[in-house]
């Protein structure tokens, strides 16, 4: 890791002039000393809540070199490890759009493996922030929590970047990391700090706000806010504070919320019972504020406006939990239960909140909990858990919502998804929150009953409506239950997949099932992985290798030992996954030539992934050798498995400028590879690349149509438009004349994505063409439609200047009738 990280030193001096007053100096010369420091890797930043530990690493950010990359990411309570995915793959898109990255060399479906391997080929200094990472600590899935831990130690293991971890507290999990970290630890305020920030407060009164407070920076932050908005001292709200009778901090929290109207108070409600940051642009869009509330709510520290998101901190939004009325807060959770409900179907890019539909139905789950009660009560409708996962999915519309209609009119419904759950794993335990007890104004034995009587009529439920859904499925035979799941399973609908095959497997006195328990099996491991129950995916691919064993099928048996380890890769147990292909190499289990060599090539993945090179190659080379040795034998390698590992073999000699060699790979990766597989489209663009530069445009330009076509039949759109901006680069040089026509085809793939990235950046690269060749009005137009896209999704400062730049420009040149002609033509057509 030799790149340099920080700005030059008088710059430095510079910056450090204006700090902001919430940062502690010495703690951010620490987090400064740590990006300069080449031995440590780690830097983690531990203090209370309330100590600003964001605004350190904030403040920092200012000190960074401009070709530093950064990758953010604040942890919530239902974070997964596939929304972190979800989140750098959108931070990445943006610096492809800035052309600091590139994706044209990496092709795979996985989408931790893309930000792996995107992340590993990064060439300029990089920082990764995952921030509030006590939320994933105080995870009740273990799993979740394991695998986020997990992907963290992946990262620090592969020796590229800066990893800044934001906590209250960090576990034993990370002990292992001490050699190869810094610890920062935040502190509260001392007597002298607190009268820097608060001067009028008398030595009384300072010593009384140092004891209510504990010298909590947050706190005496909200204190001055509070005394300045009030046009009133400090001392003054200490002496108003002491005729109350509720805590310090909850007396400065009610004066907070006082300053705002009722409107948006409730819209805080909304927010405070939501587990999920929410964009900014769909709150003012639905209703919830407008620009200037949102604005006002954030400087007065209701809110925060991070990641490129608005969210309640959690000392007010426990705070706002517990002044919630009973009725309010069931209808709060109706409403995200039915906007959760609303994004399932939603691809990533059309959601207005970037999380996976795995922490989506969880949180469907989460906010129908609350409800169920008071839903029997009040129409006896049978809103039960169970009910729920077994009843179809309906689109609701999200463009329909506003947050008044919500308070005021009673919405429909609709109806939530199908029941993944087994007899044994039917229920997990439910506790009610300190907070959530708090709201329940009867005595604590009686809130205990209650709750009690409740869950046993949950349950109660549960089994009535799984034990109506086997005595219906009782009537169809063994073989109708497995095509009706199998259907299921393939129009996506993976958790009432998995309870029919699961009701399928139980069948075991019906004639069939021997035939199909070998089927039954797969199935269930692939819909448990598919729904990410990854232990259940594993327990049933382990009951189906212990079933061909004993039937003596030991190359399906090795093939199913062989999905467990690919599993254990996605979730990063590598060391597990390792074991299960050392096995096979070391021959402690008997395995065909073919085991042989895809282990090579997983253990070769691995080893590449975590940056050991040389040892990724010595396995490559291995499994080549035995490919090999097999190619004449009525053995056969997987081609696409082959058509894979030569693509990545290729890759690694390409990037250490072997460029022969490299040549050769990705053409036994063509040769190999089948129509249809995702590595092709990148062997053609590799080749076209290196013969490009080898000075044969015009051989070059044919290897580039080959990925073209290869990516049309596969309706690669994001292929398309990449392959296109090429051979409107490379037409430059051999064909001029067709420069604007693959420009246009690349502006017309964008936006089959629907992806307002690309489109922005097809419209640029148009505009560029244009401009080069003097045909300013068509330049201004392209500028223009590339400026209305952009202000479609986030964007950065600098994407944003870029654009003004040239529209300067432009304005500069052209006649002020023809700008406005252009303009109104933009306005009118928007195309």
């Amino acid at each position: 890791m030799e790149q340099s990280f920080l700005k030059n030193s008088l710059l430095l001096n510079s910056l450090k002039s204006s700090l902001s007053a919430a940062v502690q100096p010495e703690k951010l010369d620490e987090m400064l000393a740590f990006y300069n420091n080449k031995d440590k890797q780690i830097c983690f930043v531990e203090g209370d809540a309330g100590s600003f530990k964001t605004e350190i690493f904030k403040e920092s950010r200012r000190f960074l070199t401009d070709n530093t990359l950064v990758f953010g990411f604040r942890c919530f309570e239902g974070t997964t490890l596939d929304d972190i995915f979800l989140s750098f793959f959108e931070d990445l898109k943006r610096y492809a759009q800035e052309k600091k990255v590139s994706f044209t060399k990496i092709e795979t479906n996985s989408l931790s493996q893309r930000i792996i391997k995107y992340l590993s080929s990064i060439n300029l200094p990089c920082v990764i922030l995952i921030d509030s990472l006590e939320e994933v600590f105080n995870k009740q899935n273990q799993s979740e929590k394991d695998e986020i831990i997990r992907f963290i130690k992946h990262l620090h293991s592969m020796n590229k970047f800066k990893i800044v971890l934001i906590s209250s507290y960090f576990t034993e999990e990370f002990d292992d990391l001490s050699d190869a970290s810094v610890c920062i630890k935040t502190e509260p305020y001392t007597k002298e700090q607190i009268l820097s920030v608060i001067p009028d407060l008398s030595p009384d009164d300072l010593d009384k706000l140092y004891t209510l407070t504990g010298g909590n920076r947050n706190y005496i932050y909200i204190t001055a806010n509070i005394a300045v908005t009030l046009n009133t001292s400090a001392g003054a709200l200490l002496e108003e504070f002491e005729t109350k009778r509720v805590s310090f901090v909850d007396f400065i929290l009610q004066k907070l919320i006082t300053f705002v109207t009722e409107k948006v108070k409730k819209s805080l409600y909304y927010l405070a019972l939501v587990n999920e940051p929410i964009s900014g642009s769909y709150l003012i869009k639905q209703g919830f504020f407008t620009q200037e509330q949102l604005n006002y709510v954030v400087e007065k520290g209701l809110v925060s406006n991070e990641y490129n998101s608005v969210y309640v901190k959690n000392y007010l939004k426990k705070y706002l939990i517990r002044i919630i009325a009973h009725l309010d807060k069931i209808k709060i959770h109706t409403f995200w239960r039915d906007f959760y409900s609303s994004q399932l179907p939603l691809k990533p890019k059309d959601r207005v909140i970037l999380i996976s539909r795995n922490t989506m139905r969880s949180q469907i789950e989460y906010h129908s909990g609350f409800i169920i009660q008071q839903r029997q009560e009040s129409d006896n409708t049978d809103m039960s858990l169970m009910s729920y996962l077994n009843s179809n999915l309906t689109a609701w519309n999200i463009k329909n919502t506003n947050i008044k209609d919500d308070i005021e009119e009673k919405k429909e419904r609709p109806t939530p998804p199908k029941s993944i759950s087994d007899k044994e794993k039917r229920f997990e335990k439910y506790e009610l929150t300190k907070d959530e007890i708090s709201l329940l104004s009867v005595p604590v034995d009686l809130r205990k009953q209650e709750e009690h009587a409740a869950k046993q009529q949950l349950y109660r439920t549960f089994e009535q409506k799984e034990d109506a859904l086997k005595l219906e499925k009782k009537q169809k035979s063994l073989p109708q239950l497995y095509n009706s799941a199998k259907e299921l399973e393939d129009s996506h609908d993976f958790e009432t997949a998995f309870v029919l095959y699961y009701q399928a497997w139980q069948l075991v006195d019906d004639t069939d099932f021997k035939d199909y328990e070998p089927l039954l099996l797969e199935r269930l491991a692939v819909c448990a992985k598919r729904m990410n129950k990854t232990m259940e995916a594993i327990d049933f691919y382990n009951r189906l290798t212990e079933l061909y064993a004993s039937l003596e099928q030991i190359d399906k048996m090795n093939e199913v030992r062989l999905n467990i380890a690919q599993i254990y890769k996605e979730t990063f147990k590598l060391n597990h996954a390792r074991v299960i292909y050392e096995n096979f190499i070391n021959k402690k289990s008997t395995a065909s030539n073919s085991i042989l060599a895809r282990s090579y090539i997983e253990l070769a993945g691995i080893e590449e992934d975590s940056a050991n090179t040389e040892k990724a190659v010595e396995y490559y080379k291995k499994a080549f050798a035995i490919a090999d040795e097999i190619s004449n034998t009525q053995e056969k390698l997987d081609a696409p498995i082959l058509a894979q590992a030569y693509f990545k073999y290729a890759l690694i000699l390409d990037d250490f400028s072997q460029t022969q060699a490299a040549l050769d790979f990705y053409q036994r990766s063509i040769r190999t590879a089948k129509e249809g597989n995702i590595y092709l489209s990148a062997a053609y663009t590799n080749v076209g690349q290196i013969i490009r530069e080898q000075g044969n445009p015009k051989k070059a330009a044919d290897y580039y149509k080959m990925a073209l076509k290869t990516d049309m039949a596969n309706s690669n759109y994001e292929g398309v438009y990449y392959i296109c901006l090429k051979l409107a680069r490379l037409s430059e040089e051999i064909a001029p004349e067709s420069v604007a026509d693959w420009l246009l085809k690349s502006l017309s793939a964008a936006k089959r994505t629907k992806e307002n990235i690309y489109i922005t950046n097809a419209y640029l690269e148009t505009g560029d063409y244009y401009f080069d060749k003097g045909d300013n009005q068509k330049a201004l137009k392209a500028y223009l439609l590339a400026k209305k896209s952009l202000e479609k999704y986030e964007h950065s400062q600098e994407s944003e200047q870029s654009i003004e730049l040239r529209l300067n420009d432009l304005k500069s040149i052209l006649p002020r009738n023809i700008i406005d002609k252009v303009i109104q033509d933009v306005e009118n057509n928007g195309r």
